[in-house]
């Protein structure tokens, strides 16, 4: 039981000391069914505690922010998750713990793609950890497509894609996100900081879905929705 106690308080220090990095990862079906046994456990988690001891432990926490750092091509790309509450439920396996976060009342914004804008409005990718800038939808390896930004003016752009969600959970031992009953809200913003605030500027699409899921595969985050209905929003401006 000691021992138990020293490994659940170990990882729980581990979780809320700095930002925590991703490791590269695949949606799989024992994703999905965690995901399952998860939500079951969350319901009926009181009922359990008064039956005696189980094979998983938990803990409740309120209005948690999360921040997660992403390296695109040399720059800092965020992923802060905020929710009003949580349950932390921990699985002993053969290898380990296994850690998965269940939350309610989710608030995401994510810094999904970094690249710039020439004067024409032709957009521009970097490659090779940004030692090469080229053409959207050019190969990067055609000395054609190729942008030299020493004679070239560009302007630093980025999507940002906001999300809420009524709960979402998180493993954190596949780094597999999961949300349900989404509304997303994707923006061009003119610069590759995050803005403070959102409220001044306009999304260039409105969009719903059943849920959504999150991985990372590389140097690029994947966003995968169920059930997506969108929205184009024809007079929104890159500010």
């Amino acid at each position: 039981m000691y021992r138990l106690s020293m490994m659940l308080t170990l990882i729980l220090f581990s979780l809320t000391v700095g930002a925590i990095t991703f490791n590269y990862f695949r949606i799989t079906p024992k994703d999905r069914a965690l995901y399952a046994e998860i939500e079951a456990k969350a319901k009926s988690s009181q009922s359990q505690s008064q039956e005696g001891p189980s094979t998983f432990a938990q803990q409740l926490r309120q209005k948690v922010v999360k921040e997660f750092w992403l390296n695109q091509h040399l720059k800092r790309q965020l992923i802060r998750i905020q929710s009003t509450g949580s349950e932390l439920f921990f699985f002993p396996e053969q290898k380990g713990m296994e850690i998965v976060e269940q939350m309610d009342g989710v608030d995401c914004v994510i810094q999904e793609e970094f690249y710039y804008l020439l004067p024409n409005g032709q957009e521009v990718l970097a490659h090779n950890n940004g030692q090469r800038l080229y053409l959207r939808g050019k190969n990067p390896e055609d000395p054609s497509a190729w942008i030299d930004p020493k004679k070239t003016p560009l302007t630093p752009m980025q999507k940002i894609r906001t999300l809420i969600a009524s709960k979402a959970c998180y493993n954190y031992t596949t780094h597999l996100f999961i949300a349900d009953n989404v509304k997303m809200w994707t923006y061009e913003i003119k610069s590759h900081e995050i803005p403070s605030s959102l409220k001044n500027f306009k999304p260039l699409i409105e969009s719903t879905a059943e849920s959504v899921e999150f991985s990372l595969h590389g140097e690029e985050m994947n966003i995968k929705a169920h059930r997506l209905k969108a929205q184009f929003n024809t007079q929104s401006q890159k500010l």
